[in-house]
């Protein structure tokens, strides 16, 4: 076991020394793993203001553990089809309504390249119908919504009273001291539209406008018009029993476990008991579609198992566990040892700079 340092000690003092190293040639391997992760905590200490500095040399390792977490990453690739009623005008040309409509699986879409999320609009063939507009009764122009169909609307600027009011001031007669006063008074004069009322801007003062509908054609075609829809929906689950957080283990690497790609997956080799019945689940909730609007493209499973190290220790007569995860080794140590002098250092650093901002504008104000 490497020296321990007191706790005691003040970080920062001249009289620490650099941290203690086993040689992992002529230890055990219980020594050389013990010797490596003091190397890690005194690496993790280093790495933050506030964490204990030679963290790895001040502490008591009672026990490391080895272990493992699991990420489950399901990938599956659907394609979802739907019908809808489009309607459009018609101005002349071929029509595709002699024919059966076909199922709708059986209606031709450029595919999707593998797991790739897009969206392709169809018509469906057989589908087109050609009829009077139903919003102008195949007369192509409709009453104008502005005028109502009268071709001149109230004036905006006289409200319709073919006068304009505005309020001037003028002067009147001086007070006793001679100072100018000022009176408001109301002028009224002609507005230029003559009688309260202006063409209609929106009909140019017909009455009528081109049906929006038909676009004056005075016909529209109706289809029906499928749209395909290919997305992907992604599915992690980590099977973890530290405190560690789920979405820490999900951003390290491991070693594969399971790896898996094909049109539906339903089976796989043999994993561990607890793998397997998360596997099964992702898998069973994948595969619950309606068939009849939805397919299942392609899936991709990978599971990667992530290593984890159980470290148990002891500072300053209090147990304590941390964790160090992943291929990267990332240290997760909650309630760990953390110098509480520089937190006062900090706090006294931010009280003395609010008390110099308050004596400066206390010389501003009375200045």
């Amino acid at each position: 076991m490497a020296t321990h340092r007191p706790s005691e000690l003040a970080i920062g003092e001249s009289t620490l020394e650099p941290p203690l190293t086993l040689s992992t040639e002529t230890a055990t391997p219980a020594a050389a793993q013990e010797a490596h992760v003091r190397e890690l905590l005194n690496r993790w200490g280093s790495g933050g203001f506030f964490r204990l500095k030679y963290m790895g040399e001040k502490i008591f390792v009672d026990r490391i553990e080895q272990g493992a977490a699991y990420v489950v990453d399901l990938r599956t690739h659907y394609e979802e089809r739907t019908f809808r009623q489009i309607e459009e005008p018609y101005g002349g040309g071929p029509v595709d309504d002699n024919r059966v409509p076909p199922d709708v699986w059986q209606v031709p879409v450029r595919p999707a390249a593998e797991f790739e999320q897009q969206v392709e609009k169809v018509v469906v063939p057989g589908t087109e119908r050609v009829a009077l507009c139903g919003g102008c009764a195949g007369n192509g122009r409709v009453v104008c919504p502005q005028c109502h169909g009268q071709g001149h609307r109230v004036c905006p600027n006289c409200g319709g009273t073919g006068m304009i009011e505005q309020q001037v001031a003028v002067a009147g007669p001086g007070d006793p001291k001679n100072n100018t006063m000022t009176a408001p008074r109301v002028l009224r004069r002609r507005c230029h539209c003559g009688g309260g009322q202006v063409r209609c801007s929106a009909c140019a003062g017909n009455g009528a406008q081109t049906c929006g509908r038909c676009r004056g054609t005075g016909r529209t075609k109706t289809f029906e018009q499928l749209q395909a829809r290919f997305y992907v929906v992604e599915g992690r689950q980590v099977l973890d029993d530290t405190p560690v957080a789920d979405k820490a283990l999900g951003e390290l690497t491991g070693e594969c476990e399971l790896e898996l790609k094909a049109p539906l997956i339903t089976g796989h080799r043999q994993v561990s008991e607890k793998v397997g019945q998360c596997i099964a689940a992702e898998l069973k909730k994948s595969h619950a579609i309606d068939a009849r609007q939805q397919r299942v493209l392609a899936q991709s499973l990978n599971v990667a198992r992530i290593p984890q190290t159980e470290v148990k220790y002891t500072y300053a007569g209090v147990e304590r566990r941390l964790w160090i995860c992943g291929k990267e080794e990332r240290v997760f140590a909650p309630g760990a040892p953390w110098q509480r002098e520089r937190y006062w250092l900090l706090v006294g650093g931010i009280v003395v700079a609010a008390a110099i901002v308050l004596v400066v504008l206390a010389f501003v104000l009375v200045r």
